[in-house]
């Protein structure tokens, strides 16, 4: 029978239980470190609202095969963290290392981003990350 695996990169949203953006926002906040190895990695994202559309739609599809799925366009940790210092009006502590604690869930040591050529190219559309990214830190900075 045939069969399709969507591949994602990080889920974001304001109900993710891993809190990954919200470690960011909390450490911008509260003045603490935050290590981050490659500042200018770019890398891919997709709202969770998204991922769930886009697996919906996959279902329904006749793709087969491994099939990515992410926001349009790239971001990196370093911009992640202007926008949050943005939002927030207090000041990053960004050190390439740092204790273990205090180190980034995004904190790539390379670029890791996805192409979704395939999933357009079958009629999906993903939203442009900036989009989404900096509304969704305002909603959790609050």
């Amino acid at each position: 029978f045939k069969i399709a695996a969507a591949r994602f990169p990080i889920v974001l949203g304001a109900d993710d239980y891993t809190r990954r953006l919200h470690f960011h926002i909390e450490h911008v906040q509260l003045g603490l470190p935050i290590g981050v190895p490659a500042p200018n990695a770019q890398m891919s994202f997709i709202q969770s609202e998204q991922a769930a559309a886009f697996l919906a739609w996959l279902g329904r599809s006749n793709l087969e095969g491994p099939v990515n799925a992410c926001s349009q366009g790239e971001i990196t940790p370093g911009q992640i963290i202007t926008l949050i210092t943005q939002a927030t009006g207090r000041e990053a502590n960004m050190l390439s290392e740092t204790e273990a604690i205090h180190m980034s869930p995004f904190g790539v040591p390379e670029p890791w981003y996805m192409n979704t050529a395939k999933a357009e190219a079958a009629g999906f559309s993903f939203e442009p990350l900036q989009d989404w990214m900096p509304e969704l830190i305002r909603k959790i900075v609050g």
